[in-house]
């Protein structure tokens, strides 16, 4: 098994203890649950999800604006 450290910006460490006294797990536990579930759960290709959302937003706006102009016509 490998080790993997990583710190936490004040707002998160807050987070993740509350999260954390909330589940009964102390914060690295839970912090080491949240990472192997982000993981499992395919989260981590999450700029690649937010870009093709993007794109069909605005293939959705263009087609919507088509549909406009063709009706005032």
């Amino acid at each position: 098994m490998e080790k993997i450290t990583f710190r936490l910006f004040p707002p998160y460490t807050s987070k993740v203890a509350e999260q954390a006294r909330i589940a009964k797990l102390n914060p690295n536990q839970f912090a080491r649950i949240a990472t192997m579930s982000v993981s499992d759960g395919g989260f981590l290709d999450l700029s690649n999800r937010l870009q093709r959302i993007e794109e069909e937003l605005l293939g959705l706006r263009k087609d919507f604006n088509s549909a406009v102009e063709t009706g005032n016509d």
